[in-house]
């Protein structure tokens, strides 16, 4: 909900005392004691920081020498894709991956997963991603690596840059202007902290993940999601696709920049861009499932043996109430010893279905369409619209 505010946490909560991997740390404290708790106010409060400063810090450089720098700023795709659609995008994403990944331990809590002696450890888990999501060291490694990153492409670009909103060339080399240096030590930081804190908090529900695979869990391999039981943590995996999006998104802006500025070709880029859609995002996601293959792959086997003693057990008694010269003719039209057969069947077949690692083709079909849409702008470089409009409908279809 874009009105949602930040919930109230302690380092040692459990589902029922305020559990969540995404709210909490220093930093949301720092928010929440300013007043900009509310989704919508902090986007919007992230575009303010990072994309207005470099707008007007722009305008007054125009005025004041009469340059292109802000005709160049307001043109910058990459900029405005980063600062005010993917930096806002991953604020947003806080209520949807809050809500699922607390209904997805509630689950597991709650659903009868959990073996009596297997719940200290689960308590622990918990606990675990509290101190990991309240450490402040880790707050402060994630602000010193934004920073590390602007640093970085500042001392490329004075290397090898070139002339643009953000800097002028005279005779001394590269000199950043206003913007240029808002744009290194406020904009890039506020935006890469946002990149980091989400990869710390996907770390710490992967941890989270792994140390429950690890228990002996409750699980049937008869089970109508065909994983067991846990078919629903695809969903919770699959609601961080709109960082998925966000982050493809800029890429795709700076492709577009560079095609258009005749640095790269589509051709060029295409297999680039379909690993990231095809391969990297969706195993980046629904990859940490695969700690529960263990955990599955005994399920199913143990559930085999049972159901091949129990149909050899059927078999038997059904072979000697109706084998050969048995039973009247009479009594085999009236009888459900037929029907229960082919339910026996029934129950082995979808144990020999059960898949070994909890994705669903949803789940997958959510990641592929949040990687794959931000790349679309990419193929009018190319085609024209109708073109590539054909292409979208056909590819839904």
């Amino acid at each position: 909900m874009a009105t949602a505010r930040i919930p109230e946490t302690s380092a040692t909560a459990g589902v029922d005392g305020g559990f969540t991997v995404v709210y909490g740390g220093p930093m949301m404290r720092l928010v929440a004691r300013i007043g900009i708790e509310r989704l919508a106010v902090r986007a919007l409060s992230f575009a303010v920081i990072t994309w207005v400063p470099l707008l007007v810090l722009s305008a007054i450089t125009t005025l004041a020498t009469g340059g292109p720098e802000l005709k160049l700023f307001v043109t910058d795709l990459s900029a405005l894709v980063r600062f005010l659609i993917a930096a806002p995008l991953l604020v947003m994403a806080e209520a949807k991956i809050h809500r699922f990944t607390v209904q997805s331990v509630r689950q597991l809590d709650t659903a009868g997963y959990l073996r009596e002696e297997d719940r200290p450890r689960f308590q622990r888990a918990l606990a675990e991603v509290a101190r990991g999501r309240e450490s402040k060291l880790a707050e402060a490694v994630i602000v010193v690596l934004a920073y590390v990153a602007g640093w970085i492409w500042f001392r490329n670009e004075l290397k090898a840059g070139s002339p643009g909103w953000h800097a002028r060339e005279d005779a001394g080399g590269l000199h950043f202007l206003p913007a240029g240096l808002w744009y290194v030590f406020m904009s890039i930081p506020f935006y890469q902290f946002l990149i980091y804190r989400w990869i710390y908090r996907m770390l710490l529900w992967i941890r989270f993940l792994w140390r429950v695979s690890r228990m002996d869990l409750l699980l049937y391999a008869t089970h109508p999601d065909h994983a067991a039981g846990l078919g629903f943590l695809a969903g919770t995996q699959s609601s961080f696709a709109p960082i998925v999006f966000a982050t493809a998104a800029v890429t795709s802006a700076i492709q577009f920049e560079r095609i258009q500025n005749g640095l790269t070709t589509l051709e060029s880029i295409q297999w680039m861009v379909l690993a990231l859609v095809v391969v990297i995002y969706p195993l980046l996601l629904l990859g940490p499932l695969v700690v529960f293959y263990p955990l599955l792959a005994r399920t199913r086997r143990a559930a085999d043996l049972e159901n091949s003693a129990l149909a050899m057990r059927y078999a038997r008694l059904f072979h000697q109430r109706w084998g050969a010269h048995r039973g009247d003719d009479e009594s085999l039209l009236g009888t459900s010893d037929l029907q229960s057969l082919a339910d026996m069947q029934n129950s082995l077949s979808a144990t020999q279905r059960m898949r070994l690692v909890p994705v669903t083709v949803n789940a997958a079909k959510t990641l592929l369409l949040a990687g794959a849409l931000p790349f679309v702008p990419l193929l009018l470089t190319k085609y024209p619209l109708d073109t590539v409009l054909n292409m979208l409908l056909k590819a839904v279809t």
